[in-house]
C-alpha cells in the first residue's frame, strides 16, 4: 500500500512538472510580481488635472458606449471653440448619471451653439454621449 501511495503520488509530482503550454495555467502557477506592497502610495490626480479625449470615455465604468446613446446634463467652463471643426472644448464637473468625475473634454456642437459662448464663459449643457462620441444638444451661458 505504501509503494502505491509513493508511486501515485510521483505520478501526481511528474505531472504538474511537465509544460503544458497552456499560458493561462503558466499564469496560475507563476507567483505574482508586483511592487504593490513595497510602492509608496501615490496622490490620485485631482479632477481639475484630468484630461481625456473621447476614446477615453469609451474605458470608464458607466460608459455608455456599449449600452447605447444616453442624455445627460453637466455645468462647466468653457477652454477653447473650433468653429473650424464643430467643437468645443469644456473643463465640467462631475457628471453623476454616467458616473464620470470632472475633467476637460471635446464635444461635437453645432455652429449655433458655439456662437452662443466664448472662452471663459461659464455654461450648462446637455449631451448625447452615443459610441465614445459626445454631441451637445444645448449650451447655455451662465451669469
Amino acid at each position: 500500500m505504501k509503494i502505491q501511495i509513493a508511486l501515485l503520488a510521483a505520478a501526481l509530482l511528474a505531472g504538474c512538472a511537465q509544460d503544458s503550454g497552456n499560458a493561462e495555467s503558466d499564469v496560475a502557477a507563476t507567483p505574482a510580481s508586483s511592487n504593490a506592497a513595497t510602492a509608496p502610495a501615490q496622490p490620485s490626480p485631482s479632477a481639475a488635472d484630468m484630461n481625456m479625449s473621447e476614446a477615453d470615455h469609451q474605458k470608464m465604468a458607466g460608459s455608455t458606449a456599449a449600452q447605447g446613446a444616453s442624455q445627460a446634463t453637466g455645468v462647466g467652463v468653457v477652454k477653447s471653440i473650433d468653429s473650424a471643426n464643430g467643437k468645443v472644448t469644456i473643463a465640467h464637473d462631475p457628471i453623476e448619471s454616467l458616473k464620470w468625475p470632472a475633467m476637460t473634454m471635446a464635444f461635437n456642437a453645432s455652429p449655433d451653439l458655439l456662437s452662443a459662448v466664448k472662452e471663459g464663459d461659464k455654461v450648462q449643457f446637455e449631451f448625447s454621449q452615443n459610441a465614445g462620441t459626445s454631441t451637445l444638444s444645448a449650451l447655455v451661458k451662465q451669469d
